[in-house]
């Protein structure tokens, strides 16, 4: 080769080594960038905001605060969570339910702190899981118990008034359906005209319903930050990921009270009353929440197996939670005595024997 030959190529190979270099930095400057952003800081909380109004979609409003978090750190996490709360409270009177809001806001921002935690304190995302989950309850029992023990507060007296509203509304905007004959037709107006009767059908599932969204959304939420690590790993190490979450599993000794409850559910009326029977569905809605986990994680494994992934898993992820919700529980429960995930692994080499 010639000189002239090697004085042309040698600066294609100096900038071929220069360039995963200039990629890093370019890396580093764009992460940079996206912490000194207020504007996407400021975004974050708006979103979250805006998800606590949207009913069903609010479980999902921790994220983008969770984000914050992870990304700029504990003290502006805190600053946009109280000063969204103060935003709330100064413009209260121009917003319809701003209680409401403010209520599903503040929950949310705790549950984003509580989580956030977890990382920081590079703790075990189920120990810290179970950690948030049962603190959160407990404060929530508590205050529900302070506001019944000195107040005349009385939550079945709510509940009557709030539904009644929604019924009186319901029935404005389909007065046409209301008027049709018909057996579903006649089902409907006599439960809008009895809304005490669905107030005392709602009064005995309160407890395992809150305790179910509690943990549900912590575990959604998590779930959701370990799955995009990648965007806040360069700001908040963790040495955990997301398969230590989704192996979930849940002790066998809790089998006991799982059977005792559904015990209480198909008999406790017939010897215990209907109180036996209230506590029978509590108990049993509460540990399925667990059941749940460790099913929705043997299923995750299974789409790994068949190798289903992309737009296909997450459809598929979506509507089994959905719709088929009970079968992952049921796949939880089974997990105990069967194993699954060792079936799935023991396939998996005698495949590659093959």
């Amino acid at each position: 080769m010639s000189k002239t030959e090697q004085k042309t190529t040698s600066p294609e190979t100096s900038n071929a080594e220069a360039s995963p270099k200039e990629n890093t930095a370019t890396h580093l400057r764009n992460l940079l960038q996206i912490q000194n952003s207020w504007g996407r800081w400021f975004f974050m909380g708006l979103t979250s905001v805006i998800l606590c109004t949207l009913g069903p979609l609010s479980i999902f409003a921790p994220f983008p605060l969770l984000s914050v978090f992870l990304i700029y750190g504990r003290l502006k996490g805190h600053i946009l969570g109280l000063g969204i709360l103060l935003l709330l409270v100064a413009f209260s009177a121009q917003l319809d339910r701003s209680h409401l809001i403010m209520g599903i806001f503040l929950m949310n921002f705790l549950f984003a702190a509580l989580l956030a935690e977890i990382i920081l304190r590079q703790e075990h995302p189920i120990t810290g899981l179970l950690k948030a989950g049962g603190g959160i309850v407990l404060i929530v029992a508590a205050i529900f118990t302070m506001i019944y023990l000195s107040s005349d507060f009385s939550l079945e007296k709510y509940l009557s008034t709030a539904i009644s509203e929604k019924l009186t509304q319901f029935k404005t905007e389909n007065a046409k359906l209301l008027e049709e004959s018909g057996e579903e037709a006649a089902v409907l107006k006599d439960l809008l005209d009895k809304p005490e009767r669905l107030v005392a059908d709602v009064i005995p599932w309160l407890p395992s319903m809150a305790f179910a969204t509690i943990f549900i959304s912590l575990w959604i939420n998590l779930f959701m930050a370990l799955q995009n690590i990648r965007a806040w790993r360069f700001f908040t190490p963790y040495k955990y990921a997301l398969k230590e979450l989704v192996y979930f599993k849940v002790n066998e000794y809790l089998v006991w009270p799982l059977i005792a409850g559904l015990g209480l559910v198909l008999a406790g009326e017939h010897f215990v009353g209907k109180l036996g029977m209230a506590f029978g569905q509590n108990l049993l809605t509460g540990l399925s929440v667990f059941y749940f986990l460790q099913g929705f994680g043997v299923l995750l494994d299974f789409l790994t197996h068949v190798k289903i992934f992309g737009f296909m898993r997450s459809l598929f992820i979506v509507f089994t939670i959905y719709l088929e919700w009970r079968i992952v529980v049921i796949i939880g429960v089974f997990d105990l005595w069967f194993d699954f995930r060792k079936f799935l692994k023991k396939n998996d080499k005698e495949g590659d024997s093959l």
